[in-house]
Order: C-alpha cells, then sequence, then structure tokens
C-alpha cells in the first residue's frame, strides 16, 4: 500500500499507478484491436498516439466509465463513491459502458468530469489539472480540502482506516503539499498544520484534539 509503480504497456504508453490500485490489460495488443486497460484504483496515464483508425483507439475502463483517449496526458480516480477524470493535455472522450459512439462527453486540458453513481450523472468542472496527477511526484496537494477529504484519500491511498474523533475537526481546511512516499512523514504534516493528536493502532489511524 502507499507505494507509486510505473508500468510501461505494449505500445510504450505508461502508466502511474497510486498505491492501493490496479490495472490489467493483455500482455500484447492485436493490430486489429483497439488497446485496452482496466483500471481498479487510481492511475496517471500518458497514452502513446498510434493513428486516426478504428483499431487504434486505446480504452481506459473502470466500473462505471469508459474512456476513449486521443493521445494524451490524463489522471483517472475510481476508488470511493465517484469516478474522477482530470485531463492534464490532449483530449478524452468519457462514455458510460456500451455507448461508445452514443453522446460521449469531450474533455478539454485542464477539465475534471465526476461520474456520481448515486445520480448516475457526469459533471464537468474545471480544475489545477497538475494538482490531482502531483502523487505522481511523490505529493499530496491540498487546496482548501476538509480533514475528512483528507482522511478519505489517506484511507485510499494506504489501504489504512482513519477515524476522526471530533465531528467539527472533520470540516476544518488546509491549503499546501506533503509528502507520499511515507505515511508516517504524512501524518506528522498533518498533525502539525492542524494542531492533531495522532494515535495509530496497526492500520487504524485516529485523528482527535490535543
Amino acid at each position: 500500500y502507499g507505494e507509486v509503480q510505473k508500468i510501461v504497456l505494449p505500445d510504450q504508453s505508461e502508466v502511474m499507478l497510486n498505491g492501493n490500485s490496479r490495472i490489467h490489460y493483455a500482455r500484447n495488443w492485436a493490430e486489429d484491436q483497439p488497446r485496452e486497460v482496466w483500471v481498479d484504483g487510481e492511475a496517471f496515464f500518458e497514452v502513446r498516439k498510434l493513428g486516426d483508425l478504428p483499431n487504434k483507439r486505446f480504452l481506459v475502463h473502470t466500473a462505471d466509465l469508459v474512456i476513449e483517449v486521443l493521445g494524451t496526458r490524463f489522471n483517472v480516480d475510481a476508488r470511493g463513491e465517484n469516478t474522477t477524470v482530470t485531463l492534464n493535455s490532449g483530449q478524452i472522450l468519457i462514455n458510460l459502458p456500451n455507448r461508445i459512439t452514443d453522446r460521449a462527453l469531450l474533455m478539454k486540458p485542464g477539465e475534471m468530469v465526476t461520474y456520481s453513481k448515486e445520480s448516475k450523472t457526469l459533471v464537468r468542472k474545471e480544475v489545477a489539472a497538475d494538482e490531482f496527477s502531483a502523487w505522481t511526484q511523490g505529493k499530496l496537494i491540498f487546496d482548501n480540502n476538509t480533514l475528512l477529504e483528507i482522511a478519505r484519500k489517506i484511507e485510499a491511498t494506504y489501504g489504512v482506516k482513519v477515524k476522526i474523533d471530533n465531528r467539527d475537526l472533520a470540516q476544518r481546511k488546509m491549503r499546501g503539499a506533503a509528502p507520499t512516499d511515507n505515511i508516517d512523514v504524512l501524518l506528522l504534516t498533518i498533525e502539525k498544520v492542524f494542531d492533531l493528536k495522532i494515535t495509530r493502532n496497526g492500520d487504524e489511524i485516529h485523528l482527535d484534539r490535543k
């Protein structure tokens, strides 16, 4: 858990795989078939464009979405209640399963699309895309995030359970950055910024006021 891996795909496209995440794909891609990758968790893709023919398409599947890639750099996070796709460069098409050619949503750089499993809707907004792929550089960016949001990110990345023992504390917000390669250093940073008491028992972490 928490370890970032670099994976080179059969077409030499590259994937940075976040902690507590996995992908699967065919070892060799047939020339007459699309390139396809299935993601469970969070991954950042740098995709080679091999032409505009249909059999050169690059498709990324999550449990809820199909992302058609047109030579690009983007982040996909398929953990938790929602699936988010953030585009750094190039273009991608967002499809719901079984709708590859119907009502696709075309994304532009600097946009994030969030799919809600509950409402089954796609919501688009403008973001600072590099912040959402900062984990590939060993950093976690906080942009006015609540402590509850930060706790959920830690759970998803490191496979631990984070409990906030004070309800008001959960809504306190933070701006800044912290390293992601060592959970102990990350927790120490959060402890200092929020002036918290953090205790850890195995895979269970408690956050409380001092």
